[in-house]
């Protein structure tokens, strides 16, 4: 059986309908081989039955030791009609902080890059993401990740062959998205990405930061995860009203690799104008007062990124990305 499969590769995105790394057609499938020195062993993940979804790779890369990388490749769906993901398979290769996967109507020429500033948020929404060697997400029933044809794509790939993780081999990510049947009805799956940078840790001390988020439509959530890095001790979801913080929704106390919590449909149901809290710990036992960032040896991140159902009707994601100048606490998505 046939099946689909794009990689990009040293920056050029290559539609691979069972392709040879010469175009020519082929049965195989095969991806570019990278250097058989640098792979000890493949990473696998089968690509869906064509017509069924698209498998998504980016070439493998080299992380030397004492560094880590962060390294977005842009690249298109390559399908010619409006798709709804209801499923999504990640494989990583050991050494990775995180995967996140992100859609703009902007087009990009199909290239990679290395940084670590933020994707315009404005612009670019988050619909999936993953921080453990092998991820899986089926959908609640009737609800979908919405794709445009030939829509712009980004993967981000963040590796770390340092003292806080290491990366073995190169890094290398496969994302397979399992389309809905032509013509079903759902509902769209909306993101929330609630990032705290009020971070300042002392040396040689504990500390605690927590932040709201205010809902302004009906919602159910769907699943969730929290994000920080190896200072991080408790990353804690709670329910909101507005003026207090209630149910624990959601707790990790792993750094690494945080669990990727989904709830039984129908979901935890959320009423407009309340939402929920977050709540991160953390311990810093260096002599260097660490802020917030995305390189994982030196910074500290604290990160919901949180999933709910129906989607804001202006938008499929929404962020809370806040300055110290702004609302303390107190934010609200935006009707």
């Amino acid at each position: 059986m046939s099946r689909s499969r794009v990689v990009l590769a040293a920056g050029v995105a290559a539609l691979m309908m069972a392709c040879t790394g010469t175009g020519t057609p082929a049965v195989s499938g095969a991806p570019v081989p990278a250097p058989a020195a640098t792979l000890l062993s493949p990473l696998e993940l089968a690509p869906p039955p064509a017509g069924q979804g698209v498998q998504l790779a980016i070439e493998p890369f080299e992380v030397r030791r004492g560094q880590e990388v962060q390294r977005n490749f842009y690249m298109k769906l390559p399908v010619d009609r409006e798709v709804a993901v209801t499923r999504i398979e990640l494989a990583m290769r050991e050494g990775s902080h995180h995967c996140n996967l992100f859609k703009t109507d902007e087009a990009t020429p199909d290239h990679f890059e290395d940084t670590f500033d933020q994707v315009p948020f404005t612009r670019y929404d988050l619909f999936a993401g993953n921080q453990t060697p092998r991820g899986q997400w089926q959908l609640p029933a009737g609800t979908g990740i919405f794709l445009k044809p030939r829509q712009q794509l980004v993967i981000q790939a963040h590796y770390v062959n340092a003292s806080t993780q290491v990366t073995p081999e190169r890094a290398e990510v496969k994302v397979n998205l399992w389309f809905a049947p032509e013509g079903a009805t759902l509902a769209r799956m909306g993101t929330l990405f609630a990032n705290n940078r009020r971070l300042i840790i002392p040396p040689q001390a504990t500390a605690s930061f927590t932040q709201w988020f205010v809902f302004r439509h009906d919602v159910h959530v769907a699943a969730m995860t929290g994000h920080f890095h190896s200072r991080g001790k408790r990353f804690a979801v709670s329910r909101w009203d507005g003026s207090s913080i209630g149910e624990l929704l959601y707790e990790s106390l792993a750094w690494a690799e945080p669990p990727f919590e989904t709830y039984p449909e129908p979901g935890i149901p959320i009423a407009s104008g309340s939402g929920v809290s977050f709540t991160a710990d953390y311990v810093n036992r260096t002599e260097v007062t660490v802020t917030f960032g995305g390189k994982v040896e030196t910074q500290e991140h604290a990160n919901l990124f949180l999933y709910f159902w129906p989607a804001n009707p202006l938008r499929d994601a929404l962020y809370t990305i806040t300055d110290a100048d702004e609302t303390e606490g107190l934010l609200s998505e935006q009707e």
